[in-house]
């Protein structure tokens, strides 16, 4: 498991491989979004092309940022690869049928 944090001009890339499955390691990676928050960042997209498994705690962190970024103006983007990732982006409506990215 990782996180890497990378800044491109005005966006902040968060690079997280392996499973966001709730404890330590969701917890590492909403406390580094919740920083980067805090020390201005405002467009952020976290890329979990390599997260194979998100759980419901995974995803209430990811909603967590979303909402903490959209209260500075902000916005959240999304790097989805798996299938598994990409269901449950589509039952709980963040991603739309047919595309990559979230709504």
């Amino acid at each position: 498991m990782s996180v890497i944090s990378e800044v491109h001009e005005d966006v902040v890339m968060i690079k997280v491989r392996g499973n966001l499955d709730g404890g330590k390691y969701t917890e590492e990676v909403h406390s580094r979004i919740m920083d980067l928050i805090h020390l201005g960042a405002t467009k952020v997209i976290v890329d979990i092309s390599r997260v194979k498994w998100l759980t419901g705690e995974g995803l209430g962190m990811i909603m967590s940022c979303m909402s903490a970024l959209h209260c500075v103006n902000g916005n959240l983007g999304m790097v989805v690869a798996t299938d598994n990732v990409k269901k449950l982006f589509m039952i709980t409506g963040l991603m739309k049928p047919g595309r990559d990215t979230l709504s």
